[in-house]
């Protein structure tokens, strides 16, 4: 707003400066001048000034132009001359700060008027905006509530799966055990027997063994005893016949005494 008074302020000195008369359509004395600020042009209506002032400064140059160099004459023009000036710069000061006035004051209700319009407009586009989010809230959280249950329902049957997996598992891993322990035992027990089988593949060994060295020195012994038996039927079979010489001979022996003892029976 100061910039714009600024603007306008200068505006109006240049035209008091330099006496740009601009008269409107009907050809009056009055001076108009327009600024441009934005999209709006504000056109002013300057006081008006005697169109006589230039025009008899002028004739009474030409009159007194002898009179040109007199010093008191000049003074009394140049006083007269700050006077008027003086004169319209306080009309122009007053004309000022009543455009000023004038310039704040509708300013002020087109301010108002704009802000309100702006805040009903911004009041309606957002109330579309409200509504449009509020449906668009509503639909979205009536698809996150569907895909809420869907995930829901989707984890409770994972849970559900889960926890099957897990009691099956758990089942599993105890049959495992089972298993293993199981195994443990039977191998325990087949360690055992193979050390019982060595224990008694050494024995069988040692037993085989001694029944092969028994085995020998029965052989050795059967071999020395069939020996002996055959030394003894030889020597049987050798008695035999030296005993069938001595019954022959005790025959002979026999018949011989009972002879005698016939012949002494005689001659008793």
């Amino acid at each position: 707003m100061s910039v714009f008074f600024s603007f306008a302020f200068l505006a109006v000195i240049l035209a008091l400066v330099g006496c740009n008369q601009r008269r409107g359509p009907e050809g009056s004395g009055r001076r108009f001048n327009r600024v441009q600020h934005g999209q709006c042009t504000y056109t002013f209506i300057l006081p008006e000034q005697d169109g006589n002032c230039r025009e008899s400064t002028t004739d009474q140059y030409n009159t007194n132009a002898l009179q040109r160099d007199a010093p008191h004459v000049e003074q009394d023009f140049s006083s007269q001359k700050l006077q008027h000036l003086e004169h319209v710069m306080e009309n122009y000061t007053q004309w000022l700060q009543k455009l000023e006035n004038y310039i704040v004051e509708n300013m002020k209700s087109e301010m108002v008027q704009l802000q309100q319009n702006a805040v009903q407009n911004h009041t309606a586009t957002m109330l579309e905006i409200g509504t449009s989010l509020l449906s668009q809230t509503a639909e979205q959280t009536r698809k996150l509530t569907d895909v809420e249950t869907q995930v829901l329902n989707q984890t409770s049957r994972l849970e559900i799966q889960l926890l099957e997996n897990s009691l099956s598992t758990y089942k599993l891993e105890k049959q495992l055990l089972q298993q293993t322990h199981e195994i443990l035992k039977i191998h325990e027990k087949n360690s055992l027997l193979e050390h019982r089988i060595l224990e008694m593949e050494e024995r069988h060994k040692e037993e085989l063994a001694t029944l092969k060295e028994e085995k020998e020195n029965l052989q050795s012994l059967v071999t020395r005893q069939s020996y002996i038996i055959q030394e003894l039927e030889k020597q049987l079979n050798k008695a035999t016949s030296n005993n069938s010489v001595l019954q022959k001979q005790q025959l002979e022996l026999m018949d011989t005494v009972h002879t005698l003892i016939t012949l002494c029976s005689k001659e008793g």
